[in-house]
Order: C-alpha cells, then sequence, then structure tokens
C-alpha cells in the first residue's frame, strides 16, 4: 500500500529535477546578460566614434584621467577594451573554472563601479545652458 510519503516521490524528484534545470538556465541567461554587453562595449572601444565619445567621461573623472596622458586617446580607449574582453572571456571560462570566475567577477565590478562613477563628474550642467 503506497503512503503519502512514497507517493509523492515521483512528482517531487521531476519538481526537483525540473528546478535544476530552470536554474541552469537561469545562470546562462544571467552569464549572458553579463557577458554580451562586456563584449560588444569592449569591441566598441576600437573605433574611432568611441574613441571620442569617452572623452568627456575620461577627461572629467579623476579617477580615470590619467589614462590619457599615459596612453593617449585611442591608447587609453584600447586598454579599456582589452580590460573589459578580456573580463567577458574571464567569466565565459566560469563554467569550467572557479578562478577565472573570481577574477572575471571582481574585474567586472571594478569595471562597473568605475563606469557607474563616471556620472558623479560628468559636467551635464553645460548641456543645460545650451537649451536655455
Amino acid at each position: 500500500m503506497f503512503t503519502s510519503a512514497t507517493a509523492n516521490a515521483p512528482f517531487v524528484a521531476r519538481i526537483n529535477q525540473a528546478g535544476y534545470h530552470l536554474a541552469a538556465v537561469g545562470r546562462a541567461v544571467t552569464l549572458l546578460g553579463v557577458v554580451l554587453p562586456l563584449l560588444l562595449i569592449g569591441i566598441l572601444k576600437f573605433t574611432a566614434i568611441e574613441i571620442e565619445a569617452l572623452r568627456p567621461f575620461v577627461e572629467n573623472t579623476p579617477w580615470l584621467a590619467w589614462l590619457y596622458p599615459a596612453l593617449g586617446f585611442a591608447g587609453a580607449s584600447y586598454f579599456l577594451g582589452v580590460v573589459e574582453l578580456a573580463t567577458a572571456l574571464l567569466l565565459i571560462a566560469s563554467v569550467r573554472s572557479v578562478w577565472a570566475g573570481l577574477v572575471g567577477g571582481a574585474i567586472g565590478s571594478v569595471i562597473f563601479a568605475l563606469t557607474s562613477s563616471t556620472m558623479i563628474t560628468l559636467p551635464i550642467w553645460y548641456r543645460n545652458e545650451v537649451y536655455r
């Protein structure tokens, strides 16, 4: 005779298996959501348009402004692009290597913090004066 615990065992096993599959899909989508923008933006850093678009962000941020005297405009953009592409590759490698995931995650966190911090120093008030 079946008891309630044994009768529900196949159903619970299927639910657990579906949960594992859903978690794997969620991890893959999350990884893709971080890696894809890093790849695309990293590749853009090698274009002339992006080199010019970075100027106000890098010039006005004290913790990034040293890049231009040290590397020049194109060199700074290339450096940032290489760092972003390397981070994306490390995050892709995190599927197989825990250390790659840790290093990629740490560098990615710094990249996202630096990118967000440039908004603090961007002189947006100049644009408002143009429209008055």
